[in-house]
């Protein structure tokens, strides 16, 4: 005879197989890639192929109706240094926000880098961004002992990084290795 805490368990372990079950119902159906043709799950194919590359059975993908798929253009890194007319920008930002003479800002860096997303490496807490590669540029002045970081865009936008104020300044990633680790 079954006691109420068998009862129990039974549901429960019917509760959690129907959940399993209908979790699993809504993965991606797999197809053969077209390069290679014919079904790669039929008896006659898997009598010669004993596991398919990761390249050969794609995930389906549709998209919900009235959007269409947009390829994102190469991203070609921006090489060289910042341009001249770029760097006296922010160079006549800092001199507005500090009082400071123009000889008394001291360069300590300006590279080429691509950011990761649009906040250039610097998000705002509570605001969203672009996630896609930006090409652009990072200046660090400093004034008087204190380091000012700028983010700039390849299309010469820049901005303060207000959220590196006395913390370390930590380099972009490198689209070639992934994000920096140091910190």
């Amino acid at each position: 005879m079954m006691g109420i805490r068998d009862f129990i368990k039974l549901f429960l372990l019917v509760l959690a197989m129907t959940i399993i079950g209908a979790g699993c119902a809504g993965s991606p159906t797999l197809q053969p890639d077209a390069t290679t043709g014919g079904d790669k799950h039929s008896p006659a194919a898997s009598a010669t192929v004993e596991t398919p590359d990761s390249g050969e059975l794609r995930p389906v993908q549709t998209l919900s109706p009235g959007l269409e798929r947009v390829e994102t253009p190469a991203v070609e890194p921006v090489v060289g240094e910042v341009p001249e007319e770029i760097l006296v920008e922010i160079i006549a930002d800092l001199v507005e926000r500090t009082g400071a003479e123009r000889e008394d800002i001291q360069l300590i860096r300006a590279e080429a880098v691509v950011w990761n997303d649009g906040a250039l490496g610097c998000p705002k807490p509570g605001e969203f961004y672009i996630q896609m590669l930006i090409n652009g540029y990072w200046v660090v002045l400093e004034v008087e002992g204190i380091e000012y970081d700028y983010r700039v865009s390849d299309k010469g936008s820049f901005r303060l990084c207000e959220a590196s104020r006395g913390l370390p300044i930590s380099p972009p990633s490198n689209p070639e290795i992934g994000p920096s680790t140091d910190q």
